[in-house]
């Protein structure tokens, strides 16, 4: 088992062993636009994995309540393949909450030696009795590390719809467009589009959700670019639980299982088209 493989298998265990409290989940990619509650920890720890199975990243993120209207997310992301293992990304984000389930959030997400993306990202949630609408929008300009310069800039609009069967069974569909320039100020500068595609289900172990996993595969279709299993194609699967860490308002269990049907978060890096060549 490889560093990155171990490491994940840890924080999973951890997760398992913790005190847990209803998790809030759904959708792979997208996050949702309720707010950590004050006073828990959400974990989650994900994997996607190549179409051809060469290659794997894993990540592990945890958000938190800071406040009345803040909440801190932060994730790290490694990968494991033939060429070996290593960290790959650094991703943050603290967001304000602008109501029961839109937040505005500030994203950094770090390269080491290569570069970094600080953009700005609205999340929000939609639902409809038994459906639901999750929508992450933004910008995420590409900076070159030390020197600062614009490498690229995208533009995205997640949208993931979800049918809830039940409290513990759902069923979503993600469409990411993303159009970007890659040296956007200058005069060869070259534009890109890209659209991923990811169905997916989500279930609970529990009536409570306290232990949550969803599974989904991808297809990204880039512009200029053959459709193939190696670099089109990936599979994802995370778990998700939060638990106390000291004491948090109390909620009332129909609210609480209500609100934990309904929100969810992801991967949650998408990096974006210009930014990510897996």
């Amino acid at each position: 088992m490889n560093r990155s493989s171990s490491w994940l298998v840890a924080c999973l265990l951890a997760a398992l062993l913790a005190s847990p409290r209803a998790a809030r989940a759904d959708p792979i990619t997208p996050w949702p636009g309720a707010q950590t509650p004050l006073g828990s920890l959400q974990l989650v720890p994900l994997v996607y994995v190549s179409g051809d199975g060469r290659y794997t990243w894993p990540s592990l993120y945890a958000s938190a309540g800071i406040g009345t209207s803040w909440d801190l997310y932060v994730g790290l992301w490694g990968y494991a393949g033939a060429e070996g293992a290593g960290f790959d990304l650094l991703d943050v984000f603290p967001r304000f909450h602008v109501g029961e389930e839109t937040a505005l959030a500030l994203r950094l997400m770090l390269t080491p030696q290569e570069g970094y993306i600080l953009g700005g990202e609205l999340h929000t949630n939609l639902s409809w009795g038994d459906v639901s609408l999750m929508l992450n929008a933004g910008v995420r300009p590409d900076f070159e590390w030390g020197t600062g310069r614009l490498r690229s800039g995208t533009v995205f609009a997640m949208l993931a719809p979800e049918y809830h069967f039940s409290n513990r069974f759902s069923v979503y569909f993600e469409l990411n467009p993303v159009v970007g320039a890659i040296d956007p100020f200058s005069r060869g500068r070259e534009l890109t589009t890209e659209l991923s595609l990811l169905p997916g289900i989500c279930f609970s172990l529990d009536e409570e959700q306290n232990h949550q996993f969803s599974v989904g595969a991808e297809l990204v279709l880039r512009r200029g670019e053959p459709v193939s299993l190696a670099n089109s194609v990936s599979f994802a699967a995370w778990y998700a639980t939060s638990f106390e860490l000291f004491g948090g308002d109390e909620e009332e269990p129909e609210a609480s299982a209500r609100s934990a049907a309904r929100t969810g978060s992801r991967r949650l890096a998408q990096r974006g088209v210009t930014a990510w060549n897996r």
